[in-house]
Parts: structure tokens; sequence; C-alpha cells
């Protein structure tokens, strides 16, 4: 029988098994670092996308904080500008309700009452002046009456009446009228209407 003497082969064998391993092995590494450089790579390219994003986000963010800043500016000022349009239209309507004022005074004063003096306190209007003797207190009647049917007037009341020490033909009479509300005045106004009879 022939002996066969194996063990260079397996030798050769086992070489050739630890070189295929090696190789394996050094392929199986370079693989798994490519494939770790590539996770690595894709995360890493993630992450500046985010960050530009974020970025985006951050200068859109300012770009509408400043358009708010505006736009709290702008209402600002229309209101402002609301403040002053009600003043203006105050003061258009105060302006014809005093025109109306003085046309109902002017149209209720009867022949025989003579107007010297005219006093506005805020909403209070005094009416002083003279009224003929011999039918004071029908004309002064006529005269309250004929203010109370003023749209602008709210009530009128005699005050006082006073007879004329000089030894005229008239006694003295003072009226206080409430305006409406609407054409009220801050200050104390005062006008002289006219001469003593």
């Amino acid at each position: 029988m022939v002996k066969i003497n194996l063990l260079p082969w397996r030798a050769q064998q086992k070489q050739q098994n630890n070189q295929r391993f090696l190789k394996q092995l050094v392929l199986t590494a370079l693989l798994a670092l490519l494939l770790g450089l590539g996770i690595w790579q894709f995360f890493n390219q993630q992450l500046i996308q985010q960050q530009a994003a974020n970025q985006y986000i951050l200068i859109q963010t300012q770009a509408l904080d400043s358009q708010l800043g505006s736009v709290a500016k702008i209402k600002n000022v229309k209101q402002v500008m609301s403040q002053r349009i009600q003043v203006i239209d105050a003061l258009q309507t105060r302006r014809t309700q005093i025109v109306t004022l003085w046309e109902d005074v002017a149209k209720s004063v009867p022949t025989g009452v003579y107007l010297t003096r005219l006093n506005q306190d805020g909403d209070i209007l005094t009416f002083t002046g003279m009224v003929a003797r011999k039918n004071a207190s029908n004309d002064l009647a006529i005269f309250v009456k004929r203010l109370k049917t003023s749209p602008v007037i709210d009530t009128a009341i005699v005050k006082n009446i006073q007879q004329s020490n000089t030894g005229t033909k008239f006694n003295r009479f003072e009226v206080v009228a409430q305006q409406r509300d609407g054409i009220e005045v801050d200050d104390e106004q005062s006008m002289d209407v006219g001469e003593q009879p």
C-alpha cells in the first residue's frame, strides 16, 4: 500500500484558507468602513440641510417680526388718525350747532326784551338783559318758552328779575339755559351782545 503524505497538502490548504479568510476579513472591514462612511455622510448631509432650513426659518421669522413691527406702527398711526378724525367731526358738528344756537337765540328774543350779556360756562348759558316793565313777565315767559323749543337747548328758566334803580322803564333779568349734549364748551366764555337801553 502506498502511503500518501497529506501534510504538505493540508498545510497548503490551511494557508489558502487563512489567505481567503484574511481577504474576506479585509474585504468585510473595507465594506464596513465604506458603509460607516456612507452612513456618516448621509447624516452629515441631513444635518447640513436641517441647519440650512433652520437658518431660512430664522431669516423669515426676523422678516415677519419686522413686518409685524411695521403693522404695529401702521395701527398706531391709524389710531391717531382716527382720533383726529373724531375731533374734526366733533368740531364740525359743534360748529353747526353753535350757529343753530345763535339763530334760535335771535329768533327767541321777543319785542321788549334786550339782551346785554351772554355767558357760557360749559353747557350752561346765562342770558342777562333788560325787559320792558309793562309786560316783563309775559315777555320773559315767551323768551323762555321759545328757548325751550330750540333743538340745542335742553332747559331754560328765569333766574331772577330786578327792578332797575335808575328809574327807567326796564327791569333787569337773568335767564339760565342748559344746552343739549354735543355742543359743550370747555372753558368759560362771555360776550356783551348789546347796549343797555
